[in-house]
């Protein structure tokens, strides 16, 4: 499964600045949906014309019937007309399988290109779930950080009271001694 990557490029390539994370992802979510709409023209296109080719060639078929029944006397010249046109049905066949081949192939291009698209929106609602979490616990966040700074503050006031202590004791031993 591959998928056309030229739309990221024209997205790139069309701004002199660099682009934010959710303008480019609607951009290229955009040409995603332009181009899928345009396969979908297409497709539509070519089952007209595999509709088209059919017609002609019960058209033809018909014709063939009639005229080998008006030219029953001249047997060669019916057989050979039939021969051309059972031919030409044949090669209308051939290009009708072609053009469904194509239409298969062109509606697993479509469907691979939608689970791309939902891919991308399924990560968009992830990292949107993801910063909207992040701004709900931010203030949290900070409120520890600030209650462990004066935790901090305060181990150190102590520290430096046992110090001065310390030595204080340490001078009161010098004294006596």
């Amino acid at each position: 499964m591959t998928c056309d990557l030229s739309c990221y490029d024209s997205v790139l390539n069309r701004y002199d600045t660099p682009l934010s994370y959710h303008d480019w992802r609607y951009d290229i979510l955009k040409q995603l949906q332009m181009k899928s709409e345009r396969d979908d023209d297409k497709l539509t296109a070519e089952r007209l014309r595999i509709e088209e080719l059919e017609a002609l060639a019960a058209s033809r078929q018909k014709k063939v019937t009639e005229k080998a029944q008006l030219h029953s006397t001249d047997v060669k010249n019916k057989d050979q007309e039939v021969m051309n046109l059972k031919k030409q049905l044949t090669e209308f066949v051939v290009e009708r399988k072609g053009w469904l081949e194509e239409i298969d192939r062109k509606q697993a291009e479509l469907v691979a290109e939608q689970i791309a698209l939902e891919k991308l929106r399924q990560h968009d609602r992830l990292l949107t779930t993801k910063n909207v979490m992040l701004v709900v616990i931010e203030p949290y966040v900070l409120q520890h950080i600030l209650t462990c700074k004066d935790c901090l503050v305060l181990m150190e006031n102590v520290n430096h009271k046992k110090k001065l202590m310390e030595l204080i004791i340490i001078k009161v031993h010098m004294k006596k001694l």
